[in-house]
């Protein structure tokens, strides 16, 4: 069977590598830029999520949980760091424990048996600098660098006898009665079937191959911010607040990087363009997609409150520091650093509700994955193998 893989990220290429170890399969890696892992697998807090947040049952639960050995065998076998760091959730109000004792409900049920739950004298004992009434420990929460693991699985891939071609925009990935047509600006090629796991611009590719516009994709920005050596000292753990419910974002937090130094960041802020890395990046293009489209004007009045109330934290470090100080009171932000914007891709529907679980659609010969956030990296190889059985089937 000819199969093309559309887009060179981390879930991108386990799908080619994938594939390309079942036997009778020719498979072909497009990607539009020149180097593997460019956009979302690089540009990330490299955080291995252990499956605490989200709905039991939900693909986003299950393939989460099931990737994460997969993920690992493949780090360890590969030599890629994998720092099993270790994550605290901190609850600072009596709201937030009532939300924190629901994360604990949920991670018990997605079977993450290792997550304990620590009162504010054990807090202290685990982390003495973070300032809380409780917390959740997550040991299985780990650090790695998902881009060079998008770069070793397209090794891996060509190794196993695939063809990545880089520096290939896809235009359209059309079915057609007997397979599927992957034209670029510069060619033309038959396969029996395509996936298409473009992220920032996997909505575009469908639309204009005649699948529906819907969900469309909507960009949104998360700051990164490098503390100083000093300030890095005060935490062993990756500190993270009890996020909000309503809104599909874990808040501002703390987290380690491979070099040992930590990081403030993301939130999650509306982005002017699709590939706004830094804050001067504008482009018309995607700010003509979101306001011509009736779903982000329905999301826009769905999450206003919450919009204005993170305003302020997208303009400068100011207010991301505060709510780090919130958690870890010592933390100065002297010599704080900007790094490269992360932009999510979040799928948004035609009534302006934001798609919560991973989607992932065949219309015809051709899959896509329409929505595939976090924890969409820690997932890879299992979104890999879905989107594998999906198309071939």
């Amino acid at each position: 069977m000819k199969i093309a893989v559309i887009g060179a990220g981390i879930v991108g290429s386990a799908a080619a590598f994938e594939l390309a170890k079942r036997a009778g399969n020719e498979v072909v890696l497009y990607d539009k830029e020149r180097r593997v892992g460019t956009h979302q697998s690089g540009h990330n807090s490299g955080v291995v999520h252990a499956g605490l947040y989200y709905t039991p049952g939900s693909q986003k639960a299950r393939f989460c949980r099931e990737s994460i050995p997969l993920l690992k065998d493949f780090c360890l076998e590969h030599g890629i760091g994998y720092n099993e760091i270790g994550k605290l959730i901190v609850a600072q109000s009596e709201k937030d424990e009532a939300g924190l004792r629901e994360i604990h409900s949920k991670a018990l049920k997605n079977g993450v048996s290792s997550v304990q739950w620590l009162s504010v004298d054990e807090l202290r004992e685990v982390e003495p600098n973070v300032q809380g009434r409780a917390a959740l420990l997550s040991p299985e929460t780990s650090i790695v660098n998902y881009q060079k693991v998008a770069q070793v699985l397209a090794e891996e891939f060509v190794s196993a006898g695939g063809e990545l071609n880089l520096g290939h925009d896809v235009v359209t990935a059309e079915s057609t009665p007997n397979g599927a047509i992957v034209k670029t600006a510069n060619s033309e090629r038959e396969f029996d079937r395509v996936i298409v796991a473009a992220g920032l611009h996997t909505d575009r590719i469908a639309s204009r191959s005649g699948a529906s516009k819907y969900p469309i994709v909507v960009p949104f920005f998360g700051s990164y911010y490098l503390l100083n050596e000093e300030d890095s000292t005060l935490v062993s753990h990756a500190i993270y607040p009890v996020p909000d419910p309503n809104f599909p974002f874990l808040g501002v937090h703390i987290t380690p990087r491979e070099d040992g130094r930590f990081m403030l960041g993301p939130s999650a802020y509306l982005s002017l363009a699709r590939e706004g890395y830094k804050s001067t990046n504008v482009s018309a293009q995607d700010i003509g997609s979101m306001l011509g489209a009736t779903g982000f004007w329905k999301m826009g009045v769905r999450n206003l409150t919450q919009a204005v109330r993170l305003l302020p934290e997208a303009f400068g470090h100011s207010a991301l520091l505060r709510g780090a100080q919130g958690l870890v009171p010592k933390i100065t932000g002297e010599g704080i650093s900007a790094l490269e914007r992360g932009v999510r891709a979040q799928a948004v529907n035609r009534d302006g509700t934001l798609e919560d679980d991973f989607v992932l659609e065949r219309e015809g010969h051709v899959t896509f994955l329409r929505n595939g956030p976090s924890p969409g990296a820690t997932s890879a190889f299992r979104l890999a193998r879905e989107l594998s059985d999906i198309a071939t089937k």
